[in-house]
């Protein structure tokens, strides 16, 4: 059965309100918990070159570059906008040439305990204890995604 960003989300999602109903609590802490679960969930298909969370990692990836571009090459004048997209371009493609194939590293547990050490890391300095909450959960989300493949290699 062919498992896409739609399958993964419905499921993780099922997950989050199968959780809610158990702890019935909800606070701001407990929402961006379930948002880095929901981003773990279809996080390891960055590898494979057409999928969603792939584009929309190129747009985020390409933004970024073109802030930071822009922003240290204003000296530039009139060449810094064109210089300023054409590196832009450039970052979105080394990117891509770092993520290794689909199915191999990216949809590991090696790489979902890097994906919430990140997390954590990121998050510790201003969540506190929060920010290691919320790197276990994007890993169990990452680790969710990975059994609904090997559920629908399967089926």
């Amino acid at each position: 059965m062919k498992t896409g960003f739609g399958l993964h989300l419905f499921i993780a999602i099922c997950a989050l309100l199968a959780l809610a109903l158990a702890i019935r609590e909800i606070s701001p802490e407990l929402i961006a918990a379930g948002g880095l679960f929901l981003a773990g969930s279809v996080a390891p298909d960055v590898d494979h070159p057409n999928s969603k969370i792939r584009r929309i990692t190129e747009v985020f990836v390409f933004a970024i570059a073109l802030s930071l571009v822009l922003f240290l090459s204003r000296e530039m004048g009139a060449y810094s906008i064109p210089f300023s997209i054409l590196v832009s371009f450039g970052a979105v493609k080394i990117a891509g040439l770092l993520i290794p194939g689909h199915r191999k590293f990216m949809h590991s547990a090696a790489a979902s305990a890097v994906f919430g050490i990140c997390i954590a890391a990121i998050c510790a300095p201003f969540a506190g204890s929060w920010g290691l909450a919320w790197g276990l959960a994007g890993a169990c989300g990452y680790l969710l995604h990975m059994a609904v493949d090997r559920a629908g290699d399967i089926l």
